[in-house]
């Protein structure tokens, strides 16, 4: 599951179907002209999201993985230059010494993302679209339906299908809608409030 791109030389492919990221291009192109996107986790698809912004548009990111953030910054920096007046991006490694993995229900566990759950970006839960893709993510869908400003965000997290049961204590507080194709094995969900 995953797109081939090729930003700045250094990142070749989006860890997504290509409905999905279609999906969320959608979503973001249908934002206020001013709105504001926030995501948990980078990648591919950070660099993906700041080509899909119109002029007014913003991104804030959050990674907890230094090599990623690295990876990922020196990608838009050789792909699109300076973002800045766009884009602000985060990193925030985990406390306590503590290392989640990567696909495993142990990234799910929340010990040591204090910081990490709640960035220090006052605009962060003003969002129009939460995009949440990294590690807590049941935590940080609580985290946003706890603190979001707006009055219908549009939260989404990726890689739910498959892993429903990492999720499922979080996602009853919401209605989950399975979005994109998932005969293509999409695995993004939005969860809607109730």
């Amino acid at each position: 599951m995953s797109t081939s791109v090729n930003y700045g030389n250094i990142l070749s492919e989006i860890q997504m179907n290509q409905d999905e990221i279609d999906y969320m291009v959608k979503q973001i192109n249908e934002m206020p002209s001013d709105g504001l996107m926030v995501e948990w986790g980078c990648g591919g698809s950070t660099c993906k999201w700041i080509e899909s912004l119109r002029d007014n548009q913003k991104l804030i990111s959050v990674d907890h993985n230094e090599n990623w953030y690295n990876r990922v910054t020196r990608a838009i920096k050789a792909e699109f230059g300076d973002v800045s007046d766009k884009f602000k991006f985060y990193h925030i490694k985990e406390n306590f010494g503590v290392d989640h993995g990567y696909g495993n229900s142990g990234e799910e566990h929340p010990i040591g993302t204090n910081d990490y759950l709640l960035p220090p970006d006052d605009r962060w839960f003003d969002a129009d679209i939460f995009f949440i893709d990294g590690i807590a993510r049941a935590t940080c869908a609580m985290v946003t339906l706890l603190k979001h400003t707006k009055k219908t965000p549009k939260i989404y997290i990726h890689d739910y299908v498959g892993r429903e049961q990492w999720y499922s204590w979080a996602s009853q507080f919401f209605d989950v809608e399975i979005v994109g194709d998932v005969n293509k094995k999409s695995t993004l969900a939005k969860l809607n409030l109730k």
